[in-house]
């Protein structure tokens, strides 16, 4: 493999553990906390986050509609921030799906909040807008994970399946000693 193939891989690989990262830092900044996957393939990287299956109870709260949208719109935008870009172009979106496919369950989660399409995209946008913000204010917890993530990659650590996995207990003990030393 030249080095160039290798480079690209390698930056593909951020993209997708930026991407995957910011669902579950929101997630967590809500209560829930996500296993993160990385599931490397030759063609490229994929990924993915597995709310985490412990019981909902008063300390594990189901996502508010809000927080599941927001959720749902963070991957894209940890994604942009990871490259240094407010829009993602028509190529990248097309290269990467499931963005498209999270943006599209949060507009229709909003839809059930809204009276009309030009109501959902409003909140959306107000939605995305929120999760700027969080991501911006947590960005530390975001590179934190993306050390941790990477490094698990570059360590060869793998399931049985051959993907990376980020336990939910794991991201969540990352997210708050991020958010302690942002205090301090």
């Amino acid at each position: 493999m030249s080095a160039t193939n290798k480079g690209m891989r390698r930056q593909r690989l951020q993209q997708v553990a930026f991407h995957e990262i910011g669902h579950s830092v929101v997630a967590t900044l809500y209560g829930r906390p996500f296993d993160i996957t990385i599931m490397p393939r030759d063609d490229g990287s994929t990924g993915g986050v597995v709310l985490d299956p412990t019981p909902r109870t008063e300390n594990r709260p189901h996502l508010s509609r809000e927080a599941e949208i927001q959720t749902l719109l963070a991957g894209v935008e940890a994604e942009r921030v990871f490259l240094g870009r407010e829009q993602l172009g028509r190529r990248e979106k097309g290269d990467f799906g499931l963005a498209n496919y999270d943006k599209a369950r949060a507009e229709g989660l909003a839809s059930y909040c809204c009276n009309s399409p030009t109501g959902t995209k409003r909140y959306v946008k107000e939605m995305r807008v929120k999760v700027k913000k969080l991501l911006r204010e947590n960005w530390n917890a975001v590179e934190a994970l993306a050390n941790e993530l990477i490094g698990i990659v570059d360590g060869g650590i793998r399931t049985a399946g051959g993907n990376v996995k980020l336990p939910c207990g794991r991201v969540q003990e990352i997210v708050e000693e991020a958010l302690e030393k942002r205090v301090a």
